[in-house]
């Protein structure tokens, strides 16, 4: 059991390795910029990047859009993890060996290996739908920011 903790710890710490925040924030401008911690307009971070390209229906569309994909992704990717995982510990269970060198649950190995790929397939659908998110949220800030850009600058005094 010790080793197995030991071993949770160390992929924990692996996987952590790779996540971090930036500290810099764009210089002010009408134009949406991403950031670590969200998006920036006009000096104002925003988490959501429907108000941050708020104004704008042709952005606030996809930026609604990718909110829904980046949710039905998550939601994918979370039930089919876990289904796979589910699925893998029966048929772990149900292909132990029994006295006569049998699976002692060959329904249960097979209803397992059933629910693993089901749950593999699920999982790949949801990183799709993370990806389709991924391209809605870039359209929304270049389909903002090309309306921002088009607007002239206030005149100096």
């Amino acid at each position: 059991m010790r080793r197995h903790l030991q071993i949770l710890v160390a992929s924990l710490v692996m996987a952590s390795i790779g996540c971090g925040q930036t500290s810099y924030t764009p210089a002010r401008s009408p134009r949406v910029s991403i950031t670590s911690n969200g998006f920036v307009r006009d000096g104002a971070t925003y988490s959501s990047l429907t108000d941050a390209v708020n104004g704008n229906a042709r952005a606030e569309q996809e930026a609604s859009l990718a909110e829904s994909f980046a949710i039905g992704g998550v939601v994918c990717s979370f039930v089919g993890d876990a289904t796979a995982g589910f699925g893998l510990g029966l048929e772990l269970v149900g292909s132990q060996q029994g006295p006569d060198h049998q699976p002692r649950h060959p329904a249960m190995a097979t209803t397992g290996v059933g629910l693993a790929l089901g749950g593999l397939a699920l999982a790949v659908v949801g990183i799709t739908l993370l990806t389709h998110a991924s391209a809605h949220q870039r359209d929304a800030v270049n389909i903002y920011n090309d309306g921002a850009s088009a607007t002239p600058a206030p005149a100096s005094r």
